[in-house]
């Protein structure tokens, strides 16, 4: 039988860090993963979710993310030249165009940069679940 002074406290631990969490929050407080439902299913919160995931996987990159994102960015990088060639012609009404792609070629090219150079350059932890003893 338990005293009576002492209290029942719960926590949700973070799947990603393992850090305790009062259940009744959204992210953790250690790192900021989402933990609630209301983290996946709200409006803005889900924004707040996927943002978690992209500097996550910008933060501590792993090789299948790596690749995922040579895959997904790598495209804008190498279509670029073709549309300037094919535009060059009609530029004065494509300018608009031409600038739009230029803009995504610099945010995929500053993604990809950040990516790489972060991926070669960290030293690789061991996963989480390996510390908790």
């Amino acid at each position: 039988m338990k005293p009576e002074n002492e209290e029942l406290t719960e926590t949700a631990h973070c799947p990603n860090c393992f850090h305790p969490n009062p259940p009744e929050i959204d992210y953790c407080r250690n790192c900021g993963r989402p933990l609630g439902i209301i983290a996946i299913l709200g409006p803005l919160e889900s924004i707040y979710t996927q943002g978690w995931l992209y500097r996550k996987a910008v933060s501590e990159p792993t090789r299948f993310i790596l690749i995922g994102m040579w895959l997904l960015f790598g495209s804008n990088l190498l279509s670029l030249p073709l549309y300037i060639v094919q535009f060059l012609p009609h530029f004065r009404e494509t300018y608009f165009a031409v600038g739009s792609l230029a803009f995504t070629w610099a945010i995929s090219a500053a993604i990809l940069y950040r990516t790489t150079r972060k991926y070669f350059t960290t030293k690789r932890k061991p996963p989480p679940w390996e510390n908790v003893l």
